[in-house]
């Protein structure tokens, strides 16, 4: 099997900036960055809990245990967390209540957890809305397996596909 291709640089910062300009900047950039820089797929973002991130003192934890529960395959993972993303999370706490540390680290607009489902519609609503000509594959590794060829503009990609 291949190796899904990563985001340049340009690509990157253009889908950063595109989050920051959405709904809720501070969650949709904190859940673009766990998944660039953690490597986490949509179902292991989705089950975080604010305790897998922060310790009992609301500092960002250097690195973490993922469950067998939350990962593909049933195996535990250690995950860390690089100097950028623990400084996106520090600014993601800033907005949260982190006294519960069993609540979800990134809830949806209703107020409850992402289930995995929701989590990769939330991460195919950026990218096909994000003025960035990047493929979908090269976006969402965890989330979807586009077999697309070129690198297209949105507006091309749905006409590609009968949008």
């Amino acid at each position: 099997m291949r190796q899904a291709q990563t985001l340049n640089e340009a690509q990157f910062r253009r889908v950063l900036h595109y989050c920051r300009s959405r709904r809720h900047p501070v969650r949709d950039t904190t859940i673009f960055m766990v998944s660039f820089y953690a490597g986490l797929r949509a179902k292991e973002i989705a089950s975080l809990k604010l305790g897998d991130v922060f310790d009992e003192t609301g500092a960002v934890r250097e690195q973490f245990i993922s469950g067998a529960d939350q990962s593909k395959g049933g195996q535990r993972r250690t995950v860390s967390l690089n100097q950028h993303l623990r400084k996106a999370l520090a600014n993601y706490a800033k907005s949260k209540c982190l006294r519960e540390l069993n609540r979800p680290l990134l809830e949806s607009q209703k107020g409850g957890h992402f289930s995995a489902n929701t989590m990769c519609q939330l991460f195919l609503d950026i990218y096909w809305t994000c003025p960035a000509y990047v493929l979908v594959s090269e976006l969402t590794y965890a989330a979807f397996r586009s077999n697309a060829k070129g690198l297209l503009s949105p507006s091309e990609e749905w006409r590609r596909r009968g949008l």
